[in-house]
C-alpha cells in the first residue's frame, strides 16, 4: 500500500506550524490525482508571496508530478 505524506517548511528549513508529517494526512490510494490536506484542510494560500519548500514522505509509491493550484 502506498504511503505518501507533504511537509511544508520555511526557506530556511524550519517546518511551518500546521503543515508538518505530524499534521499531514496520508495518501495511501494509487492515483494520478490526489489533494494534500493538513489536519484535513487543504488551503494554502495564506503562504502565496512567501518562499517554501517541500519535503514528501513517499512509501511503496512513487512521485510523477505535482502542482500548486
Amino acid at each position: 500500500m502506498p504511503d505518501v505524506k507533504v511537509q511544508i517548511l520555511t526557506a530556511n528549513h524550519e517546518p511551518i506550524s500546521g503543515f508538518g508529517f505530524d499534521d499531514a494526512d496520508p495518501i495511501t490510494e494509487s492515483d494520478l490525482r490526489h489533494t494534500v490536506s493538513w489536519n484535513g484542510l487543504s488551503d494554502v494560500s495564506h503562504l502565496q508571496g512567501q518562499p517554501i519548500k517541500l519535503r514528501f514522505y513517499i512509501k511503496n509509491a512513487k512521485l510523477y508530478s505535482f502542482q500548486f493550484s
